[in-house]
Parts: C-alpha cells; structure tokens; sequence
C-alpha cells in the first residue's frame, strides 16, 4: 500500500508568544561581543541569523567552546510562571556551563555532542543542533550562531534559543551572547538573554571525518521540505489556512505546525515573541 498523506504533524507551545514587546530589529553588534557594551533587552532573532549573501567563513571552526554565564551576566523576565516554580534568586535565568565539541561540514558548524546532554545544576539540561558561521565583513573575523534548547530536568519542556560569538584564527574567541525567547511549556515562559566570556580549546580526540560522514548522511535522509503556502499550488482547492486553525490554536500559542503528504514536508514556520526562529528545521 502506497501512503498518499500523513496527519498533520504540530508541536504546539502554549502561550509561545505572550506578553511580547516590541522587537528591537538592529543587529547583535560587534561591541556587545566584545564585552564594550551591554545586552541591556532580548533583540530581534534574525540578529542571530547568518545574514543574506553572507561570505562563508575564512577560518572554520573545529574544536570545543567553553563558557560559563556569571549572575551578573545573565537576565530574564518572567511571562508564565502557573506552577509557582521560579526560585527568588532566579536560577532559572542562568543556562548551564557550556562545552561543547564542534565540527565545520559544508558550513555548518555541527555539534559533537548531540541529544540531551545533562546540564549541571537543578534546572537545565542541554539539547545543541547545528549552526552556521559566516565572514564577519572585512574585519578578519568570522561569526557563528548555533541553536539550543534548555530541557527542564525530569519534565518535557523546551526552551528554544540561539547562541552567538566571533572567533579569529586557531584560539580567539570573543563573548558569547545567547538569547531565549520561545518554549514549549505552558506552565513556565520566560525571556532569558545575556553574555558569557569564552574559550576555544583544541580537541584532538574529535573524529572529524567520522563526524562530517554523519551529518551528510544525515541531511541527505531528510525529508524534502516546502512552505506550506505552497500546497494550495501543489493541491489546488486544499486550503493551508485549514491547518493550525485559530480555532483550535490561538495564534499566539503557536510555535511551529505542518503537513507531510507524498513525502514532502510543508512547514509553517516557527515564530515567537522575538521573530522568526532562523533554525527552524
């Protein structure tokens, strides 16, 4: 029997964009980065994004990051707390000590670990995918972003964010500034933001070979995708607004939604209190 069309397919955050602010559309800058300015408000995600026509990057990035965000660096607020579960001090800001291996395939800068991975501490553990990393204009460096998500300890919910930093030559690295701006938790919703000074550290036992065979046979597996405004074309007479209906879905608790028919994944993006999510795939 040959599967002509699956269900749909949606992975549903609740109040994923509540209390949102207006967005702050400049780009993360350069002096951020370098510790000369402060993270003072969340920004705009498509500041994390690898911007169009980007060069790619000189030098590519193999190796571990390290950082660990101290109090004073790193800011919140909260949204949705229905469980009363935020602590005074407000831990939950403070994502864990990061260290992470990583990888340059085809310009994406592909994690060595990969899955959850246990965060120090009693709030989060670590989930990081693949990012980017582009020439950072004539400047001689270049810039990566990287995409992660906090898992609550022993519960389901993800707290979707971007990390990014510019890095020159074999050891320098800059800050590293990261923001959290969407979830998939309806109890608990916050904004989290702020920097962290980093280190970039050899790691020789890192199969890279190995690791850049994977991730092709990785990609090369996945399912051909299309924007889901695209089925009324490739459907004529099914309409697109009938999926992630605000009927069922307000609008606002939406975080990403699609359909998979004949093989082919049509999204509908992944939007939040900051924007559209640059690594919605």
């Amino acid at each position: 029997m040959r599967l002509v069309a699956a269900p749909l397919l949606a992975f549903l955050a609740a109040a994923s964009h509540a209390n949102s602010d207006p967005v702050d559309t400049s780009r993360l800058s350069t002096a951020i980065l370098a510790g000369q300015s402060p993270y003072a408000e969340p920004v705009a995600l498509a500041s994390y994004a690898m911007p169009f026509g980007a060069s790619p990057a000189q030098t590519a990035f193999n190796g571990r990051l390290r950082f660990k965000v101290a109090p004073d660096d790193a800011h919140g607020k909260l949204l949705v707390d229905r469980l009363k579960i935020a602590t005074p001090t407000h831990e939950y800001e403070r994502p864990p000590a990061f260290d992470f291996g990583f990888v340059q395939v085809d310009g994406r800068l592909v994690p060595v670990e990969r899955g959850i991975v246990p965060g120090e501490g009693e709030w989060w553990d670590w989930i990081v995918g693949p990012g980017r990393s582009w020439q950072d204009g004539d400047s001689g460096w270049s810039r990566a972003s990287v995409p992660f998500a906090l898992i609550e300890k022993n519960a389901n919910c993800m707290h979707n964010g971007l990390l990014t930093f510019r890095y020159r030559g074999d050891a320098e690295v800059s800050r590293v500034a990261y923001q959290v701006s969407h979830e998939t938790c309806y109890y608990f919703q916050f904004d989290a933001w702020g920097t962290a000074a980093a280190e970039r550290v050899p790691d020789p036992g890192i199969d890279r070979a190995a690791l850049s065979a994977a991730y092709r046979n990785e990609v090369s597996h996945r399912l051909p995708m299309k924007p889901i405004t695209h089925l009324k074309k490739d459907f004529p007479g099914l309409d697109p607004g009938s999926f992630g209906s605000v009927q069922e879905i307000a609008p606002a608790d939406m975080t990403v939604y699609g359909a998979l028919i004949r093989g082919v994944h049509y999204s509908g993006g992944c939007e939040t209190r900051r924007g559209h999510y640059p690594y919605c795939d």
